[in-house]
């Protein structure tokens, strides 16, 4: 788990010293959450750095506990498990993919291992983030579904022979069962080809996401990163029409 420190959204930043009525605060209040709920995004997409917001009272750097409300600290708890799991899942994602390239060399082939491997990576719960993150990974799957191994160099006898093409065919099943999960993920078109829109994205994700701190960029959540590429996107087509004018 990265080591941050920890930024609390002051909810009652600016708030009136008093209302109209009970209904007026609990609007001010709707609107309060509302305004930290976005604020929160743009700060785990990098969008804002909290320090630029630190002396406006807007932000608590490492809140007490005490003053943190029930409800929000266990929302926080809940959220920090889930990073954790999902660091978890990545981290078995990356290193399972780097075993499956090792023991499938052109000089020789485990098949067994690379079967149980790939069993492995069948459990792992993986998003998109993972996979544009990783993209070496997503390929050394996408190559497996045309596995066939080096028979001319091995020379192996009959026997030998029919068993690897037998494993090798298990092989290429298993990873194009993976490697459609991937595009599941993305709800990409079948008629589409997958890797050429996935590399696509690959490049938006680094260009994006190039000068955000490593902390941010592997916690980020799909809806953050969503938010920075709206946001990034709105920006461009902003400078395109400038150019233009």
């Amino acid at each position: 788990m990265p080591t941050a420190k920890c930024f609390g959204i002051n909810l009652n930043y600016k708030k009136p010293a008093s209302f109209e009525s009970t209904e007026a605060e609990n609007d001010w209040r709707e609107k309060s959450i509302e305004e930290a709920l976005e604020l929160k995004i743009k700060l785990e997409s990098g969008q804002i750095d909290p320090k630029s917001l630190a002396e406006t009272e807007r932000i608590v750097i490492e809140p007490v506990r005490s003053e943190i409300p029930k409800q929000e600290a266990e929302r926080f708890r809940k959220e920090l498990i889930d990073q954790e799991h999902a660091l978890f899942m990545e981290r078995d994602f990356i290193q399972l993919s780097q075993q499956l390239r090792e023991c499938l060399g052109l000089g020789c082939a485990k098949v067994g291992l690379c079967l149980k491997i790939l069993d492995q990576l069948k459990d792992v719960e993986l998003n998109k983030l993972m996979l544009l993150r990783n993209p070496e990974c997503v390929d050394i799957m996408r190559q497996l579904r045309h596995y066939v191994g080096n028979l001319d160099l091995w020379k192996m006898d009959k026997n030998d022979e029919e068993e690897f093409k037998k494993r090798a065919t298990i092989i290429r099943k298993v990873s194009t069962g993976i490697y459609d999960t991937f595009k599941t993920l993305f709800n990409t078109d079948p008629k589409e080809n997958f890797w050429i829109e996935f590399c696509e994205k690959v490049k938006v994700y680094k260009a994006y996401t190039t000068r955000i701190n490593d902390n941010l960029r592997i916690t980020m959540s799909q809806q953050s990163y969503d938010n920075l590429v709206k946001t990034k996107n709105e920006e461009n087509e902003k400078s395109e029409e400038g150019a233009k004018n």
